[in-house]
């Protein structure tokens, strides 16, 4: 994972060298990396979670790295970031205690609520989008590809460890019946927005958020093939973002 947002980071310096994204890129985006790589080496979710929350405050510094006036987009991912803190938090507690007393075994399946709000809230699940063509109106180019993409993988990193602590939630049918359904609006929404917009940048972000429907579409799959299919979507969607941008 860490090789695969690292090589993604290669590639937008490699970039910013010729295409100057400000001056605070280089600098603060390796601070943000360095965060990334202790998220990946925590074996303590919640720990995670919190390290993932402190990343997003350097990032706000690169989105207005060119000192444009408009903050909105900077002011909505760090809003919505730290708003997933709480709630994810609260249902990586609620499975520990649930693991600690048998009789509190329904704590495991009320977790679920607080967890799909909180990774809604990462990912950018509508109706929580709205930052992301917020974020790509207003940042620059490569800024903007280097946190869908390298911020993203991160934010899918941490479903990925909750789903491993709490593996069962992948079996409920409801989970998965919710996630394809969330899954498509993204897809349908982000499409028909990103159809109808003349700034390149709301283009981007809307392309980019209907994108991610396609991967909560093959995390609804509930198979070890779907999640397979999900991490090399990523890969092509990253690929994508970075030529667009």
């Amino acid at each position: 994972w860490l090789a695969f947002v690292f090589a993604l980071a290669t590639l937008f310096f490699l970039l910013a060298w010729r295409l100057p994204q400000g001056r605070a890129f280089f600098s603060f985006s390796l601070v943000i990396l360095t965060l990334y790589a202790l998220i990946a080496l925590l074996e303590t979710f919640s720990v995670a979670v919190l390290v993932f929350a402190i990343s997003a405050t350097p990032a706000v510094f690169i989105v207005q790295g060119r000192h444009r006036v408009p903050v909105r987009g900077a002011q909505r991912y760090l809003l919505v970031t730290l708003l997933a803190v709480p709630l994810l938090l609260a249902a990586t507690w609620m499975v520990n205690q649930s693991l600690i007393d048998p009789a509190q075994a329904e704590l495991a399946r009320l977790a679920l609520l607080p967890a799909g709000l909180g990774f809604a809230l990462l990912l950018a699940v509508f109706p929580f989008g709205t930052w992301m063509p917020a974020l790509a109106a207003d940042a620059p180019p490569l800024v903007t590809a280097f946190i869908f993409t390298a911020g993203q993988a991160m934010a899918v990193y941490l479903v990925a460890i909750f789903l491993h602590s709490a593996s069962w939630s992948l079996g409920t049918p409801v989970t998965l019946e919710v996630l394809r359904f969330v899954g498509l609006v993204m897809v349908a929404s982000g499409g028909l927005m990103a159809a109808v917009q003349n700034d390149w940048g709301r283009v981007l972000g809307y392309a980019a958020l209907s994108d991610l429907g396609y991967l909560l579409l093959a995390f609804g799959a509930g198979s070890n093939q779907g999640m397979t299919l999900a991490l090399m979507h990523m890969v092509n969607r990253s690929i994508v973002i970075a030529l667009m941008a």
